[in-house]
């Protein structure tokens, strides 16, 4: 009886050494992700430093930029490691956003419909290469000369290589009657975008389509005989336990922690938010954490994980570029941090704006949604976790010096630059700062390091100014790639 005694008091004790190891083991990783999360929190970067720039506080920059709410999930080792909101979820009730809150993800929606469409082909239900209208039964794309005789494919509206018209949308008011999917697609009682239309040759170039989107969703439908919202939640939504998310015309929407879209400059839309029934292109709503799943499901896909959403090999194909030396791949984008590659996908709908990240080659990654149309704080929280996460290859952390340049050095530069590609880039001059218009007409200024070297703080790229046959050229400098362009006018 003594040696039983011995023993359930022995065992005793050691069930209590355990229970207090565990309980200090909790303790310990708590208060570790709790000085990571401080870490991200008080070190906002932008892209590229300036050399004695301090880095910044999420609060003030949240504050700097009009930005009412900010919701975070942190992936790390395939997980999600901690998700936190910030601000309020409308500016006028002032309610705290949670990690329930949801947001619009916008054209992130791009990426789950992708990967439905990826499914239906694993199923032998599509082809990516044949004619979209082999697929399409209750609404037909109307080739034209446009198109020059080629056909459009699945692959071409998943890669956004099919020279079609309708970039995006702008939602309807929750007042306003909303037209369905064939409506849209015609141009017919819409006022949101116009008729979807090729405008170009379909595989020469890249041409954001939104509209090429929403042929995929009809495709969806037509194929599965279901609904776009029912197809995603059998498929996606539901298998993922991705529970905080839905689509804006689905019926339990006002049951939910919905964010409201707030402008520019902090002040909320009237309507709180619009309805955009593009579902596959801009109509999710969801959290950082839900998208977070998807995130991690994709990256166990490459992986081979039993978890896995879609098999290896059409993982790998949805992360191959369609294009040579352009980042459009199926539904994502790619990109190439020296070497190191990711994949990500941006959105913004009226009031809203929101992006995510995920390493092809570990289980890292991010999610940021915030309820605002300032973007520029966004990169700087994801440089911040990249830093405190130590994403190989993906922030640059050597500052750069700006350096005074006069008027008259600037004053050559200025003017329209050709790539052997044939795309353009014009150089302007505004107040002694020099910039480039993008592709959508947006500034972006240009820093000097030199009278001829200049950088952006958006993006670690260069721009150098060259003397070349009498005349000015320029070396544009990407990813450790050099491409020349000569100056036209």
């Amino acid at each position: 009886m003594k040696t039983q005694k011995y023993f359930l008091q022995a065992l005793s004790l050691f069930i209590l050494l355990f229970i207090v190891a565990s309980a200090q083991g909790q303790t310990s990783q708590a208060e570790s992700i709790q000085t990571q999360i401080n870490a991200v929190e008080n070190n906002l970067l932008p892209t590229v430093k300036i050399t004695g720039e301090a880095p910044w506080n999420i609060k003030n920059r949240m504050s700097h930029y009009n930005v009412s709410g900010v919701s975070i999930a942190v992936i790390d080792n395939f997980e999600v490691v901690w998700a936190k909101g910030y601000g309020v979820a409308d500016a006028k009730k002032k309610n705290p956003v949670t990690t329930s809150t949801l947001f619009q993800a916008a054209s992130i929606s791009k990426t789950v419909n992708a990967v439905a469409v990826l499914q239906l082909m694993e199923q032998q239900k599509i082809n990516l290469n044949e004619d979209i209208n082999t697929y399409l039964k209750s609404w037909k794309f109307l080739y034209t000369e446009k198109s020059n005789g080629k056909k459009i494919t699945t692959k071409h509206l998943l890669s956004h290589t099919a020279g079609l018209s309708t970039s995006g949308f702008d939602g309807y008011m929750k007042a306003k009657k909303v037209p369905n999917l064939t409506q849209i697609l015609d141009g017919k009682k819409t006022n949101d975008s116009e008729a979807v239309r090729s405008i170009s040759e379909p595989g020469l170039a890249f041409q954001y389509s939104g509209g090429g989107i929403l042929i995929t969703q009809q495709m969806i439908e037509d194929i599965s005989k279901s609904s776009y919202e029912s197809y995603i939640s059998n498929n996606i939504l539901q298998p993922l336990g991705m529970n905080n998310s839905l689509y804006a015309l689905n019926k339990n929407l006002k049951q939910k922690d919905l964010a409201s879209g707030h402008w520019w400059n902090g002040k909320r839309l009237k309507n709180k938010y619009n309805i955009y029934p593009e579902l596959a292109a801009a109509g999710l709503w969801t959290t950082p954490t839900d998208l977070a799943k998807f995130v991690i499901a994709l990256q166990k896909s490459l992986s081979e994980e039993q978890e896995a959403l879609i098999s290896k090999p059409t993982a790998e194909l949805m992360f191959t570029p369609v294009l040579d030396n352009h980042i459009t791949a199926l539904g994502t984008f790619i990109r190439d941090k020296k070497g190191t590659l990711y994949f990500d996908h941006s959105g913004s709908n009226e009031g809203f704006t929101c992006h995510y990240y995920g390493s092809m080659e570990d289980g890292k990654g991010v999610v940021v949604m915030t309820n605002a149309e300032r973007y520029e704080l966004i990169p700087e929280i994801i440089n911040s976790v990249a830093s405190v996460y130590e994403w190989k290859n993906f922030h640059n952390p050597n500052p750069r010096t700006i350096v005074e340049v006069s008027e008259a050095d600037l004053k050559p530069l200025v003017g329209t630059y050709e790539f052997e590609s044939g795309n353009k880039l014009t150089i302007g001059n505004d107040k002694d700062i020099l910039f480039i218009l993008n592709n959508e007409n947006n500034q972006l200024d240009l820093y000097p390091e030199s009278n001829r070297s200049f950088f952006f703080r958006q993006m670690d790229e260069q721009i150098e100014f060259i003397e070349e046959n009498n005349s000015i050229a320029l070396r544009y400098h990407r990813n450790g790639k050099e491409y020349k362009a000569t100056r036209t006018k």
